[in-house]
């Protein structure tokens, strides 16, 4: 049990994944909103600009499941109990994202959403020096797609906590030989401090207190 004045495992991976979600999805997921402009009635004229990354039916297959919680923007809580409730199932895929991070479809998918991205708001900024990037197309791609590997690592991780399976602790302790950002590297250390700490089948009560914080 954890000291009053000291935060959880739990709380603290919540913490860390949070701030690569807000990074991550609050500018690329839901497409990067532009300054508004003023239009004829004096109102302001959001443009909005990305191609949205496709929509995903409600997911029914273990994967489809899995990575629904790993890339929520908000209300996480019943994707990571459906995760939950796989088990072995969700642990397979957990593993492979917690080791390689996102599979290569995505990865490519948001790749190409990036891209398209970066010319559109360019192309906004020739008209709009105010919003004019002041950073490369491979700078900025390349910037997103690393938070996207990260928030993977570091959920794949939350949801492994949640699970409780000790044949996850492996693929933590693998992963955290090879990670080289700190955050996820900090997501991994604690992932496996709090996997170590709670008994087989305490899964649902690990989730409880990830999801409510």
């Amino acid at each position: 049990m954890a000291h009053a004045s000291r935060k959880s495992p739990q709380i603290q991976l919540r913490t860390a994944v949070l701030s690569i979600a807000l990074s991550v999805t609050g500018m690329v997921l839901a497409g990067c909103t532009a300054p508004p402009d003023l239009g004829a009635d004096g109102t302001p004229e959001i443009r909005d600009f990305g191609t949205p990354l496709p929509t995903v039916t409600p997911p029914s297959e273990p994967l489809d499941i899995v990575l629904a919680w790993i890339e929520c923007e908000d209300e996480c809580e019943p994707h990571l109990q459906a995760v939950v409730r796989l088990g072995p199932d969700a642990t397979a895929i957990l593993i492979q994202t917690v080791t390689e991070g996102p599979p290569p479809e995505r990865l490519e998918t948001m790749q190409r959403h990036l891209a398209q991205t970066y010319q559109e708001l360019a192309a906004y900024g020739e008209t709009h020096p105010e919003a004019a990037l002041r950073i490369g197309t491979e700078e900025y791609v390349g910037f997103y797609l690393d938070n996207y590997d990260a928030l993977y690592r570091i959920r794949s991780a939350q949801a492994l906590v949640a699970i409780g399976d000790p044949q996850a602790f492996g693929a933590l302790q693998e992963a955290l030989r090879s990670a080289e950002r700190q955050d996820v590297r900090e997501a991994l250390q604690e992932a496996l401090r709090a996997l170590g700490l709670a008994p087989p089948g305490a899964g649902s009560r690990v989730a409880a207190i990830i999801g409510g914080g």
